[in-house]
């Protein structure tokens, strides 16, 4: 079963949509839009589950919505607090390793500063 709190070894996947807003081809890596969010920042935990087994199931279920990915990429949820975010279990319908990276549950959005640190920190888990 899984934790409903997130635990700050799991690492948190967030798919980009295939946008030249959201990625800069030079740096190979997402643009700092991508935590740009008044809700906070939707992202799958990994859940005890391996990096394959995660991109695949977050490429499924996006792309069978119609939407095109260009990357997979991942951050730790300890080095998200590090940065000065919250991390939250949110599991919705369809999806139990929902998760969101907030400022905090009354004001979600993510600071500047925070945005651009996390945004440096990510890594490509797959590249579409």
């Amino acid at each position: 079963m899984l934790p409903e709190k997130v635990d700050p070894k799991e690492e948190l996947y967030r798919a980009i949509p295939n946008k030249p807003t959201l990625w800069k081809e030079d740096e190979g890596r997402p643009t700092s839009a991508i935590f740009k969010d008044s809700h906070g920042v939707s992202v799958d935990r990994d859940g005890d589950r391996n990096e394959t087994e995660v991109n695949k199931d977050l490429f499924d279920r996006l792309t069978n919505l119609d939407k095109e990915i260009k990357a997979i990429v991942k951050i730790n949820a300890g080095k998200c607090t590090e940065l000065g975010a919250n991390v939250e279990s949110d599991p919705i319908e369809n999806n139990k390793f929902h998760a969101l990276i907030l400022r905090n549950k009354e004001k979600p959005e993510l600071t500047k500063s925070v945005i651009k640190k996390l945004s440096k920190n990510m890594t490509v888990s797959k590249l579409y």
